[in-house]
């Protein structure tokens, strides 16, 4: 039989060992230790594209033909969980439910699909957020998709500032509005006269530059000046330094003044 002095050495050494192998085990695993209502890793997660004539929306209108109505280039998405697991078999069924819109595959009813676009905003480096663009008629934005409830929300601040492509001529290519910062969840956004800095995690917007009276952003416009797809600008985003590159919204480069007419012209 062990006295209590030799039971209390071995009691003292299994105690020794458990905390090592529990030491052990917490950096080897750590996984094992979080809490499972916070263990959300983005890296689980992946948007899968599919051609919208699969989507669960039209697969059991018995009054849509989506093979023979549908544009080849729209497409849903559904997300995965560790390439496998479906969470969301489609997104776009998850906004337009959402957000009330009926869609269909006929433009006399509803909102008509082909005049819809749905992709991959942002997949930040971490939380629990991934972003949406959903473009359309109506309730064109930016979307918040929630991995930790499967929900979804619009971005308030993509009511006031359009996230757009502008048609460049002389590249023959299209320059973005707004740049996306390194982290996935902030983006600089600039219009005519100013420049933005946008958070996605917390939907707010804040003016880092308002350009000077008669100066504009823009170095070119071929068109109506009302309309974003015609205007060119000059914004670099170099590191944490934004170049801007200042313009006389009266003068053209040659010294000839800009008329504008009525309409926009």
């Amino acid at each position: 039989m062990f006295n209590q002095k030799g039971f209390s050495k071995i009691a003292i050494i299994i105690i020794v060992v458990l905390a090592v192998i529990a030491g052990f085990s917490y950096f080897k695993y750590p996984e094992l230790y979080k809490k499972k209502n916070n263990e959300i890793n983005l890296k689980d997660y992946s948007l899968a594209k599919y051609p919208i004539a699969q989507s669960p929306i039209y697969r059991n209108d018995k009054n849509c033909d989506i093979n023979k109505t549908y544009n080849p280039l729209i497409e849903d998405l559904r997300l995965v969980k560790n390439e496998g697991e479906v969470i969301i078999p489609s997104l776009l069924q998850l906004i337009s439910g959402s957000y009330n819109l009926k869609l269909s595959c006929s433009p006399k009813e509803g909102y008509y699909v082909d005049r819809f676009s749905l992709g991959v905003f942002s997949v930040p480096t971490d939380g629990k957020y991934l972003y949406l663009y959903f473009g359309g008629l109506y309730e064109t934005g930016i979307y918040r998709l929630d991995l930790s409830n499967s929900s979804v929300k619009k971005l308030s601040f993509t009511d006031s500032i359009k996230i757009d492509k502008q048609y460049d001529s002389e590249s023959n290519s299209y320059d973005r509005n707004y740049e996306l910062l390194s982290d996935g969840k902030r983006l600089i956004k600039w219009n005519t006269s100013s420049i933005f800095l946008a958070n996605l995690e917390t939907d707010s917007i804040k003016a880092l530059y308002i350009a000077p009276q008669n100066q504009w952003l823009v170095y070119r416009f071929g068109g109506d000046i009302s309309e974003e797809e015609y205007l060119n600008y000059d914004i670099k985003i170099d590191g944490n330094k934004i170049i801007v590159g200042l313009y006389d919204k009266t003068k053209t480069q040659e010294g000839k003044p800009i008329v504008i007419s009525q309409d926009g012209a």
